[in-house]
């Protein structure tokens, strides 16, 4: 028998002493109960659990829709904010327990408390707000596992932006590359990082990777300074950290706890389909609540975007998908969030690279135009 199916064949039983058991959350007559109960009615089970452990703006009425399996909805009639039950919900009760416990390359750890956590993702979201950052945008997130990372991660999903991260060993190409996929207006990145003991760059990657084209989108660089190394500066374009918190150093002491009713949360490129954008779109909750659901126009949108995965286009049904793209396009330009077309640009489909630069570049122009109108209803 070889070492891999001797592993398949593990069969020993690790149990725990008395002294961990008693200090479980979870007995095992618990565990046995609850698994009773999902097993007979999973429905009630995702519900009670869902009503008990999140906060919830509009409460749900629906738990499950199968209608159009396997593309599957739970809870999609109701509204909640990620960041609110990540933070605000501890604070009355837990406020000094460390949320997080950092350890950094050098072994150097760091506790932040609950209530620090909190005051500094308003602060940020705020400083994102400053920056005109507003509910729907795209950010990308380009820094080193820090608890900075975290808060600019909650920051976004304070106000309903929709943070894009990559990894902090990407290259400036990959950094080009979910820039373009998602369109977005600001890049959140760090000097650079430690690694092992060494100082490695990240601000020059993000240089690069503007430069490369097809970034017009972005507005603006919001840098960390992590190892405190030399950056080159766009004085137009880049801002410090640490002095866009300064703008707006009264969220510390009072100021505005931004936070909205998100529609998505985040947004991750599917590695499988390397060569050509294709990402996933993750949500809270679809629509600002002055949309009426109902509007044939909305409805219309909605199916597009809910079925955007529903068909790996081929030669035989290019088109037909071309007409869809080209629908939301339309659609874009009527309801709330234009810009979400690129949502439907990045399904994993293979039509030849000119074909897809057209349409691609084509929806783009058309997503500006919609953006323009968009922000002028805002106005």
């Amino acid at each position: 028998m070889s070492t891999i199916e001797s592993v398949l064949q593990e069969n020993r039983l690790f149990v725990p002493d008395d002294q961990w058991v008693a200090q479980a959350h979870l007995s095992k007559a618990d565990y046995d109960e609850m698994q009773a109960r999902a097993a007979d009615d999973y429905e009630g089970y995702w519900a009670q659990l869902a009503r008990d452990n999140l906060v919830w703006h509009k409460p749900f009425t629906k738990v499950l829709n199968e209608t159009n399996a396997p593309f599957y909805k739970w809870f999609e009639d109701g509204h909640l904010n990620a960041s609110y039950n990540c933070l605000d919900r501890h604070q009355l009760t837990q406020p000094n327990r460390p949320a997080i416990i950092f350890e950094a390359d050098d072994g150097t750890a760091t506790k932040v408390t609950y209530k620090q956590l909190y005051q500094r993702v308003c602060q940020f979201a705020n400083g994102l707000k400053k920056l005109g950052i507003r509910k729907g945008d795209r950010v990308l997130v380009y820094l080193p596992m820090s608890v900075e990372a975290v808060i600019a991660m909650q920051g976004c999903a304070r106000i309903g932006a929709i943070h894009s991260v990559v990894f902090g060993g990407f290259s400036a190409k990959s950094v080009n590359e979910r820039i373009v996929d998602a369109g977005a207006r600001l890049v959140i990145t760090a000097d650079g990082q430690f690694r092992g003991g060494k100082e490695i760059a990240l601000k020059p990657a993000v240089d690069e990777a503007l430069a490369m084209g097809g970034c017009d989108s972005i507005e603006g660089v919001v840098v960390y300074r992590r190892t405190g190394g030399h950056v080159a500066w766009d004085a137009k374009r880049d801002l410090w950290w640490h002095d866009l918190n300064q703008l707006i150093e009264a969220a510390q002491d009072g100021g505005s706890r931004p936070w909205v009713w998100s529609d998505h949360l985040w947004r991750h490129p599917d590695e499988f389909f390397a060569n050509m954008p294709a990402s996933v779109l993750q949500s809270n909750w679809y629509y600002d609540d002055n949309l009426n659901p109902e509007d044939p126009e909305v409805k219309a949108y909605a199916q597009l975007e809910e079925h955007r995965y529903d068909q790996v286009p081929t030669a035989s049904n290019f088109a037909g998908q071309t007409r869809n793209l080209q629908k939301t396009v339309e659609l874009c330009t009527r309801v709330i969030h234009p810009d979400r077309l690129f949502g439907f640009m990045q399904t994993p489909w293979r039509p030849t690279q000119e074909e897809f630069r057209n349409i691609h570049m084509d929806a783009i122009a058309q997503a500006g135009k919609a953006r323009a109108w968009y922000e002028s209803t805002r106005r």
